[in-house]
């Protein structure tokens, strides 16, 4: 009973050990993940070369072996046709025909006759004129671009002078003066003129400062009254004045009867069967002779 009590002793130290162990690695993996993920994902590379090829654009298989021509794809997913000049020079031509390559998963077996039928290589006009509806085969290219010879190396003073030619129209112009005065000067203090004078005449007329009528052109004044405006319209519109508004002795005895036919056929307007018919020729009226049809007593 001694002997198992005392060897009770060390297995309870042991335990006691491990469990700070295990607290120890669990505070370690707490620091180390409250620290974020180790595994950074770096952008693709500027320029990736998908594969070299020889002077002819056959395709080097090599692992090894590199050459001034090759087809690379650039960081904003562009293909290109790239080839590397003695001195340094580069030329990059854009090669549609490998954009159906942004997914594909091995380029050693890719047949580069596909890049004529997805679009080919596109030339510059400088180099070589070319038409749309018969691009060049991507051996020709290949060609033209090896027989491109290097010319004069594009620094920055070079670039410069070639912007500077282009602007250099602007010290020999000589109404540059006169325009730059009349977008400055001119059509802003024609602009403020109409506009405080159209602000003005909408304060002293209390109008609205959009108005059609701001400045009383055709003599109407709209603060009169109702019976005023409704004498106005009739006077303006005598296409809308109707046989209700009329004594019944302005109509004939044929149109007298005539009315009170169709007033005794029809409930409505709408039901009556000359309505319509009447509507469209009016219209046609309208057509032909250019007014409305005036009524018989007009």
């Amino acid at each position: 009973m001694l002997r198992s009590r005392h060897a009770v002793v060390p297995s309870c130290a042991s335990s006691t050990a491990a469990t700070s162990a295990t607290t120890a690695v669990a505070a370690a993996v707490l620091c180390t993940s409250a620290r974020g993920i180790r595994t950074v994902i770096p952008p693709r590379p500027l320029v990736t070369t998908i594969m070299y090829l020889d002077n002819y654009g056959r395709a080097i298989r090599s692992k090894t072996q590199e050459s001034p021509l090759s087809l690379i794809r650039t960081r904003d997913n562009k293909f290109w046709l790239q080839r590397v000049m003695p001195e340094g020079e580069v030329i990059r031509w854009r090669a549609l025909g490998l954009d159906r390559l942004k997914h594909a998963i091995n380029f050693e077996t890719y047949n580069l006759n596909e890049i004529d039928e997805y679009g080919g290589v596109i030339l510059p006009l400088d180099v070589f004129p070319t038409v749309a509806n018969d691009p060049p085969p991507f051996q020709d290219v290949v060609h033209i671009m090896m027989r491109v010879k290097p010319g004069e190396k594009l620094t920055r003073k070079t670039r410069r002078a070639y912007h500077r030619r282009l602007a250099i129209h602007w010290k020999d112009d000589a109404e540059k003066y006169y325009h730059k005065f009349l977008e400055m000067v001119a059509f802003p203090l024609l602009f403020c003129v109409w506009f405080f004078n159209r602000l003005f005449h909408s304060i002293r007329n209390q109008k609205p400062f959009f108005d059609h009528d701001v400045y009383h052109a055709d003599g109407e004044d709209t603060r009169v009254d109702a019976i005023s405006r409704l004498k106005k319209f009739n006077d303006m519109h005598p296409e809308q004045a109707n046989y209700d508004d009329r004594m019944i002795t302005m109509l004939s005895p044929e149109q007298s009867r005539l009315s009170s036919a169709r007033a005794e056929l029809r409930e409505s307007d709408i039901m009556d069967p000359h309505f319509h018919s009447e509507f469209w020729w009016r219209l046609r009226h309208m057509k032909y002779y250019g007014h409305w049809p005036r009524s018989l007593t007009e």
